[in-house]
């Protein structure tokens, strides 16, 4: 095939136009990609104290710089995210980069967080998460001003932005007991409501998740949970759209009962149900949010406990002073004015929740007045309210009882903090003493009694209900002790970190001193 001159010249500019729309294309692509990266960082990382600017990458990734927004304007950490799509490398041929990587669920398939420098100001850490067998995000940290814990908080907000919620693999289908102790009501009622279950009736998969959850009666006369079996019919029956199984599923998911513990996933159930216009999973979904206790944790909480709030809900009431409390004590100089408004929001939150019953609001206000926050140090208010709590408390069997009476005794013996003492953790009624609602939750047994052929007698309810209440009561004993022994563990390692932090601090000064004397001489780098 022959090709004139000025044929060839035609078809050299067609290809040439395509080439350069294929790549307007790209480069539009690109923008857009690293747009949704910008806004997602702005969302994260922004606050009244940082500011997140775009910066070119000079690669393949979307950079953003965090600076001060104080007199100096600097840089304090640069992120850079590269998101592969479907193309990114494969797992098998992943390789840590460090020894210090730990593994982070719920984000895909994998997910690993490395850390591979910690100097005081100079964190230098690294995500990469894989889904579908191929690796889908990287967000490399330099020079990040946070320590680890913010900044694991922080990547997983940034990947669950950037990528969107990762769903869960569905759940194996329990088998049946054919055994169990005669007589024991509960394996009658499975094997009753498992054929309704399974034809799709989301009241009667709710109801048989409740029975496992409550347990199995064994020899011993003891109640076993198979939370695993619970988990599958409260997903069989969320998917189905039951905010009341989606609420159950997330407890389990946050528990990591019966499933691995992924917050991320209880979060997203409980957004799902709260989104419906579900008060309690709005309640939940806020105190979810606020746990961690981040600025991004209470910025994401607000709106939701405010929702709960507004629908008449008294624990979320709570929880939102405890959001308002918080933004009070960590307001900086010169915020006083601040500081006051947000004391002041908490305190009309308590009485809200107070005016309800609520044992904790009136915990807490009495540790506003103890503590002389947002309203005049008045040892007699704070002894009252602190009394009304125990009282309440002690009617309602409440795990704050011990707490609420050890300061009353303390405001009634005159041992008040100095209100200036913010840093006085000995005599100061601290943040974490400050205790957030945490919802009460208990599941209805009567529910599956209904569903499967009537109610069962009044004794027999009774019993269910003991039962319940000694094996909730052995759970809340385990996860007490399991929590001490994780925080006194926390607490090691961060010693040990200071140490080392100090450590090398010290052997970089030695040898800088060595080298460059008390005075340096000059070219001789400090």
């Amino acid at each position: 095939m022959r090709v004139h001159g000025r044929g060839l010249a035609r078809v050299m500019r067609s290809c040439l136009l395509l080439l350069g729309i294929a790549s307007l294309a790209i480069s539009a692509r690109a923008a857009a990609d690293c747009s949704r990266m910008y806004q997602v960082a702005q969302q994260v990382l922004a606050s009244s104290r940082m500011i997140v600017t775009p910066v070119p990458s000079g690669g393949n990734g979307c950079s953003v710089q965090l600076r001060d927004s104080g007199s100096s304007n600097s840089s304090v950490g640069t992120l850079t995210a590269t998101a592969y799509g479907n193309a990114g490398p494969l797992l098998t041929d992943y390789r840590r980069a460090t020894d210090r990587c730990e593994t982070m669920d719920g984000l895909g398939q994998m997910a690993e967080l490395c850390i591979f420098s910690e100097d005081y100001y100079h964190h230098r850490l690294s995500l990469v998460v894989y889904r579908n067998e191929r690796r889908v995000l990287d967000l490399n940290f330099v020079d990040w001003p946070s320590p680890r814990n913010p900044a694991r908080a922080e990547a997983r907000s940034l990947a669950d932005g950037i990528l969107g919620a990762f769903a869960p693999a569905p759940l194996k289908e329990p088998v049946l007991s054919k055994s169990g102790s005669p007589g024991d009501r509960a394996e009658q009622l499975k094997r009753e409501l498992a054929p309704k279950a399974k034809a799709g009736n989301t009241e009667a998969q709710f109801a048989l998740a409740t029975l496992y959850q409550d347990g199995t009666r064994g020899a011993d006369g003891k109640l076993s949970p198979d939370y695993a079996a619970a988990a599958y019919w409260y997903q069989q029956a969320s998917g189905r759209g039951m905010v009341r199984a989606m609420r159950a599923l997330a407890r389990l998911y946050e528990d990591g009962r019966g499933v691995p513990k992924d917050e991320s996933i209880s979060i997203e159930l409980l957004k799902k149900a709260a989104t419906s216009g579900d008060v309690q999973s709005m309640a939940e979904l806020g105190a979810a949010y606020l746990r961690p206790g981040t600025f991004v944790g209470r910025t994401n909480a607000k709106p939701w406990l405010q929702k709960a709030v507004d629908a008449g809900d008294a624990g979320a009431a709570v929880d939102l002073g405890v959001l308002y409390y918080v933004n009070g004590r960590d307001s900086g100089i010169g915020m006083a004015v601040f500081q006051k408004r947000d004391y002041d929001s908490a305190m009309k939150s308590y009485r809200i929740a107070a005016d309800a019953g609520n044992c904790v609001a009136s915990m807490n206000i009495g540790g506003l007045y103890f503590n002389g926050d947002g309203v005049p140090q008045d040892k007699r208010q704070a002894e009252s309210w602190f009394a009304k709590a125990e009282a309440c408390a002690r009617a309602n069997k409440s795990a704050i009882l011990d707490k609420a009476s050890k300061f009353r005794q303390k405001a009634s013996n005159g041992e008040l903090p100095a209100v200036q003492a913010a840093t006085s953790p000995a005599s100061k009624m601290s943040p974490g003493e400050v205790v957030l609602w945490g919802l009460a939750i208990g599941v209805a047994a009567a529910v599956a009694m209904d569903i499967a052929h009537g109610p069962y007698t009044e004794a027999e309810m009774q019993k269910i209900r003991e039962d319940r209440e000694d094996n909730d009561r052995d759970a809340r004993s385990r996860d007490e002790s399991d929590r001490e022994m994780e925080e006194s563990r926390s607490r090691s390692a961060e010693r040990e970190r200071e140490v080392e932090e100090r450590r090398i601090e010290m052997d970089k000064f030695n040898d800088r001193f060595s080298r460059c004397g008390a005075i340096p001489a000059q070219g001789c780098l400090y």
